[in-house]
C-alpha cells in the first residue's frame, strides 16, 4: 500500500483543528487566495478520537472491526507494525486544500494536503518502507511516486498532490512570501538591494531557520546549537547586507 494510503487510512474519522508551528508549516503550502482549506486531526489519543472510540465501542464485534482493520493495514505495508511504525508520524494536523477554485466544482483535481510528521525518523522509515520511487527535487524537498500517487518530504514535511506539477506548486508557496519580502525591499532600494542577492538572502534565512526548527522537534540537541549558530551568522550577513544598502542610499546621512 503506498504512503498515501496508510495515512488516509490511519487518519480515517478524526476531524476538527489544531493551532500552532506544525499547523502553520502545512498551511504554508497553500496559497493565500486558496478558495478551501481544511485541518484534520490525526492526534489519535486526542480527545476527538477517543470520543469517536467510544461510540464505536458502542457497537457489537466493535472490537473485532477494529483489529481486523488494523491486521490489513499492518499487512498491505509488508508487515508494518502499526503502533510502532505508523502511529508516531501521526498527531499533527493534516491540511487539506483546494488551489484552484474549479476543484471544488469537481473540474479538476487541483487539492494539496500538507502535514507535518510527529516524529522525522518514522517517518524516513515509513517512507522507505514503501519503497516509492524518487522522481526529482524540488524547493528542498525530494518528489516521489507511488503508484497513482505523487508527494513529497521536506525535512518533517509530507506534501500530498494531484501531480508533480501540483507538488512544485505547493512546495514554491514555502517561499512565495520571501520573495515577496525580497521584491519589497529591491524596490525600496534597486540601485544597492538587486532582487537576486535579495531573493538568496531570504531563501539562506528560511533555509537555516527550518534546519533549526527540525533539529529541535527531533530533540537534536547538539544540531540545534549548531543550527542555532548558522541562523545567527546569516542574520548578521543580512544585517550588513541591508545596512551597506542603506548608507550606499543615502551617504549624506552617516560618518564614514
Amino acid at each position: 500500500m503506498c504512503l498515501v494510503g496508510v495515512l488516509a487510512i490511519a487518519i480515517a474519522g478524526c476531524g476538527g483543528g489544531d493551532s500552532g508551528s506544525p499547523l502553520d508549516s502545512a498551511l504554508a503550502v497553500l496559497p493565500k487566495d486558496a478558495p478551501f482549506a481544511m485541518a484534520v486531526d490525526t492526534n489519535l489519543d486526542g480527545d476527538q478520537y477517543k470520543a469517536l472510540n467510544q461510540l464505536i465501542e458502542k457497537f457489537p464485534f466493535s472490537g473485532q472491526i477494529k483489529g481486523s482493520l488494523q491486521r490489513q493495514l499492518e499487512q498491505s505495508t509488508g508487515g508494518l507494525d502499526f503502533n510502532d511504525d505508523i502511529k508516531p508520524v501521526l498527531g499533527n494536523p493534516l491540511v487539506i486544500g483546494a488551489v484552484k477554485a474549479d476543484a471544488i466544482t469537481g473540474d479538476s483535481n487541483a487539492f494539496v494536503a500538507a502535514v507535518k510528521a510527529k516524529d522525522k525518523d518514522k517517518l524516513d522509515d515509513l517512507v522507505s518502507s514503501q519503497k516509492p520511487e524518487k522522481t526529482g527535487e524540488a524547493s528542498g524537498a525530494t518528489l516521489y511516486r507511488d503508484g497513482n500517487n505523487t508527494f513529497a518530504v521536506k525535512d518533517d514535511l509530507v506534501v500530498f498532490a494531484n501531480d508533480q506539477a501540483g507538488l512544485k506548486t505547493a512546495l514554491d508557496a514555502w517561499y512565495a512570501n520571501a520573495h515577496e519580502i525580497a521584491v519589497f525591499l529591491h524596490n525600496a532600494n534597486p540601485r544597492n538591494w538587486s532582487l537576486a542577492e535579495m531573493d538568496q538572502m531570504m531563501k539562506d534565512h528560511l533555509d537555516a531557520t527550518t534546519a533549526e526548527a527540525v533539529a529541535r522537534h527531533q530533540s537534536n540537541w547538539s544540531g540545534d546549537v549548531a543550527a542555532y549558530d548558522r541562523v545567527h551568522a546569516q542574520i548578521l550577513e543580512m544585517a550588513d547586507m541591508l545596512s551597506n544598502g542603506i548608507i550606499a542610499q543615502f551617504p549624506n546621512r552617516f560618518r564614514h
